[in-house]
């Protein structure tokens, strides 16, 4: 299944309330070592925005979420943080510990590192509640990125279908997350941003995930700014 998705926010936005959808929540990870990178990814400055604010900027006003990591600074109110313990046992013990904040029925996961996701959680949100095919309900949507790959922690999951498998897999510290999604029924959703730069339409992977310093500069090229070196 291929989608375009029209409303890549990029200005630090928020999108509208949303009518008819049942409730959602955003888990956000952002306790990871960031050993590519070489330093906190959050706090990342991309064009005067930083890399949270920019996964964050798409989402509904009224969405909950939660962030699974130290406490950052962030433009968007509302904004909750809880962190495993003891820290750094990977995105399960995050997801672990976030959803313990989570009273909705739906849980979207993204990696901190999304700054282009944009809408994209909406669209996984509907995606998954759209079962008007007769087909069995999935317990979870995974957004597929450019080169095909199902993407774990860029997904609309069904909150007790994800706590369930979970705990299905024992201690959590050092859990993979591979072996969760491998007891959920899953689907996927492949979705292709697109926006104007520098006088031309491109089509960008809301997906991309900034794990190095060259991503960092080539994210801050396609806005037209250079990479701030901290």
């Amino acid at each position: 299944m291929r989608r375009v998705l029209a409303d890549w926010r990029h200005d630090g936005g928020m999108s509208d309330p949303e009518d008819g959808v049942p409730p959602w929540a955003v888990v956000v990870l952002t306790g990871g070592g960031s050993r590519r990178m070489g330093q906190d990814k959050a706090t990342l400055d991309v064009a005067g925005v930083t890399l949270l604010d920019r996964t964050l900027a798409g989402l509904p006003v009224d969405v909950d979420v939660i962030v699974a990591g130290p406490p950052v600074s962030v433009a968007r109110s509302g904004v909750r943080f809880v962190q495993e313990d003891p820290p750094g046992g990977g995105p399960v013990a995050g997801i672990d510990a976030a959803l313990a904040a989570v009273t909705a029925p739906v849980a979207v996961i993204l990696a901190t590192d999304l700054p282009l996701v944009g809408t994209l959680p909406t669209q996984l949100v509907h995606a998954l509640l759209d079962t008007d095919d007769g087909a069995p309900a999935p317990d979870a949507v995974l957004a597929v990125d450019a080169s095909g790959r199902a993407q774990q922690l860029c997904g609309a999951y069904r909150t007790a279908a994800l706590r369930r498998a979970i705990d299905e897999g024992g201690p959590v510290s050092g859990a993979a997350m591979r072996s969760v999604v491998e007891r959920l029924n899953t689907s996927t959703l492949s979705v292709i941003a697109v926006r104007e730069a520098r006088g031309a339409t491109v089509e960008v992977d809301p997906t991309w995930d900034i794990d190095t310093p060259e991503d960092l500069h080539a994210l801050n090229d396609l806005f037209g700014e250079r990479a701030t070196d901290h």
